[in-house]
């Protein structure tokens, strides 16, 4: 069943919209506010129900759109150039704790340390193939040797008179 309200400020404006909707005098009853059906006008109009047959459509809440999100006036504002902003380069040393180069195929691609100061592996790395490539790098790389100290020379005591 349909319902369709109309309101007006008098009784023949409310009978004017109605046949005006229905483009013909259609049944029309009055309810009053007390709820009890009165006479032959309407502010509720009933139509009897219509067969038709029924659409299957998906049902969608949407939110509304035609209200601004926020309420304020609109301001309009010249272009701005940002500067880019020059990030600086992390410093990746060339050899780890060890004395040894990052190296692809053990090491994680980020270069990044552990806390002890050696290259973090890659994950899933043979433990066999971490030891090749270790021991090939620790050939290849020369450990620099730190210079030997050299004792200071003794100055000969002073003689006291």
């Amino acid at each position: 069943m349909i319902e369709i309200k109309f309101t007006g400020e008098t009784l023949e404006e409310v009978q004017a919209l109605a046949s005006q909707f229905a483009g013909a005098e259609p049944p029309v009853t009055y309810q009053g506010p007390n709820g009890l059906t009165t006479g032959p006008l309407a502010p509720i109009v009933s139509r009897p129900a219509v067969d038709a047959p029924a659409v299957d459509a998906p049902a969608v809440d949407a939110p509304a759109v035609d209200a601004p999100a926020v309420d304020a006036p609109a301001v309009d504002a010249p272009a701005v150039d940002v500067p880019a902003v020059d990030v600086p380069a992390v410093d990746v040393p060339a050899v780890d704790a060890k004395g040894l180069p990052w190296d692809e195929r053990i090491h994680a691609p980020a270069k990044t340390l552990n806390k002890d100061g050696t290259w973090r592996y890659k994950r899933n790395v043979p433990d066999d193939l971490k030891d090749a490539v270790e021991n090939e790098l620790s050939e290849a790389t020369p450990t620099p040797t730190p210079p030997t100290p050299t004792p200071p020379t003794p100055t000969p005591p002073t003689p006291t008179p």
